[in-house]
C-alpha cells in the first residue's frame, strides 16, 4: 500500500540555495527512509495516515474507490510500443491476448497510465489542485473537498487501484448539528397531566420541542438533498426503458415488479457456487410471475437499442470498442433522442464492466464472511432517505438509505 494524507496545508519551502543534487539527495533518503510498498510496516502508516484523519477531521464523507480496467484503455499500448506503433490501434481494438500479453510484458505502462488516470480523478472528482496544494474553486464532483486520504494497492490481478476518503466542506457541520436538535428536556415527558405545574411552563417546553423536531427535519432535508447531489444510482436508463426493467414482462400484465423479501436480498449476498443460477428475487404481486434482476435488465436494453439504434444490444466486443475509442460527451437534455442513445450506450458501459456481478467474487467475503460485505444487493429506494434511528444503547445513528435500481449496483 501507498498511502498520502494532505489537510490543504502547503509544505515547507526548501531552501532557494539548495542545488538539484542535493535535492536529490534528500529525495533519495526520503525514499530509503519509507517502508517497501505492500509490507505490514507499510500497512501500519497508511493505518496511522487514515486515524489521523479521522481524529483531527471527524467521519469522512466520501469513500471512493476506482479501479480501472487497463486491458480496455489505448493509452496502455501507447505507453508500451510508442506513438508511431500504437497508432494503428486507434480505431481497430487488437485482441484480448494482444492487449493482455502488453500488460505482462510492460507492467510500467500500466502503472503510468493508473498515474494519469490518478491525476484526473483527483482533478475532476475529488476537486483538488495538486499542483497548488488546495481545492478548486469550483470543488469536484462531490463538493468542495477540504482534505483526503489516498490510500494505493495492488489487487488480485496485479494492477492498481486506489481508494479515496474525502472530507467535503461544510457536510459533517451538517450532522453535528443533528445532535442538540435530536436531545429534547425530559420534562416534556415527565408532566402527569395532573400536575400543579404552571402551563406557561408546560407550553413553553412544548414549543421549545416543537422548534426543535422542526429544525432536526430542516437539517435531515439538508443532508438528504446534499448526499443525493453526489449520490445517484450508478446505473442510469432513459425513463422509458426504466419503466420496462421495473414492469411485469407477461403480455397480460402491467404490475410493478417488488422484491420478493428480504430473505432473498439475503440469499443474493451469500457466496455462490458455479453451478448456481441467479435467484427470482422479483416478483409481480398483481399475476405473480417471478423474474431475475439480470433478465429485467436484459429486456430493457434490447427495448432501448430497437428503439434509438434500430437493434438488439451491443455484443461485448462492440462495447470494448466503444470505450477504446472514447464515449462522446453527453449531449443536451433537450435533444432527446442523442441524449438516450448516450444513456444507453453508458448503460451497457456500466453492466459490462462496472455491475455487481451477483455471483460476487472472492474480494466481497474476504475474512471468510458469509455473505457480501458490501451488503449487495441492497434494498430498492426510489429517493435518497436520511434519518436518526435509535440503537439497543439508547444512542442514535445516522442511517442512509441511497438511490438504487432493484439492487445490483
Amino acid at each position: 500500500m501507498n498511502t498520502c494524507f494532505f489537510v490543504g496545508l502547503p509544505l515547507p519551502k526548501p531552501p532557494t540555495g539548495m542545488s538539484g543534487l542535493s535535492m536529490e539527495f534528500y529525495r533519495d533518503v526520503e525514499i530509503a527512509a519509507k517502508p517497501v510498498q505492500f509490507s505490514s510496516a507499510a500497512a501500519l502508516t497508511n493505518r496511522q495516515d487514515v486515524f489521523a484523519g479521522h481524529n483531527s477531521l471527524g467521519e469522512a464523507s466520501i469513500w471512493v474507490t476506482v479501479s480501472p480496467d487497463d486491458t480496455k484503455q489505448l493509452n496502455v499500448v501507447w505507453y508500451a510500443l510508442g506513438r508511431e506503433e500504437a497508432t494503428k490501434y486507434k480505431d481497430v481494438v487488437p485482441s484480448g491476448n494482444f492487449r493482455f500479453n502488453i500488460l505482462s510484458e510492460h507492467p510500467v505502462a500500466a502503472a503510468l497510465q493508473f498515474a494519469r488516470l490518478y491525476e484526473m480523478v483527483m482533478e475532476y472528482v475529488v476537486g483538488w489542485n495538486m499542483a497548488a496544494g488546495k481545492p478548486y474553486k469550483r470543488g469536484g464532483l462531490f463538493g468542495i473537498p477540504k482534505a483526503w486520504v489516498r490510500v494505493v494497492e495492488e489487487q488480485a490481478r496485479l494492477t492498481l487501484h486506489v481508494h479515496i476518503l474525502i472530507w467535503l466542506v461544510g457536510h459533517s457541520n451538517l450532522k453535528s448539528q443533528l445532535i442538540p436538535c435530536n436531545w429534547l428536556p425530559s420534562s416534556v415527558h415527565l408532566v402527569p397531566c395532573n400536575s400543579n405545574t404552571p402551563s406557561v411552563v408546560i407550553e413553553e417546553e412544548m414549543v421549545r420541542r416543537e422548534l426543535q423536531e422542526r429544525k432536526k427535519e430542516e437539517i435531515l432535508l439538508r443532508l438528504q438533498a446534499n448526499l443525493e447531489c453526489l449520490i445517484q444510482s450508478e446505473l442510469r436508463l432513459p425513463d422509458e426503458e426504466m419503466n420496462v426493467a421495473c414492469r411485469c414482462q407477461s403480455q397480460e400484465c402491467d404490475g410493478e415488479l417488488v422484491v420478493r423479501g428480504k430473505d432473498f436480498l439475503k440469499k443474493m449476498r451469500m457466496k455462490k457456487k458455479p453451478a448456481d443460477v441467479e435467484i427470482d428475487c422479483l416478483q409481480c404481486p398483481l399475476c405473480e410471475k417471478k423474474s431475475t434482476i439480470s433478465s429485467q435488465l436484459d429486456v430493457a436494453l434490447v427495448h432501448g437499442f430497437n428503439r434509438c439504434f434500430g437493434r438488439s444490444r451491443l455484443s461485448s466486443e462492440e462495447i470494448t470498442t466503444v470505450i477504446w475509442k472514447g464515449l462522446e460527451s453527453e449531449p443536451s437534455t433537450e435533444d432527446t433522442v442523442a441524449h438516450d442513445r448516450w444513456l444507453l450506450q453508458v448503460a451497457a458501459i456500466h453492466i459490462e464492466v462496472n455491475l455487481h456481478d451477483w455471483k460476487h467474487r472472492e474480494s466481497c467475503f474476504k475474512g471468510k464472511k458469509p455473505e457480501c460485505r458490501y451488503k449487495i444487493p441492497k434494498p430498492p429506494v426510489q429517493s435518497t432517505k436520511v434519518a436518526l434511528v435509535e440503537k439497543e444503547d439508547n444512542t442514535t445513528q445516522l442511517k442512509i438509505l441511497t438511490v438504487s435500481l432493484w439492487s445490483t449496483q
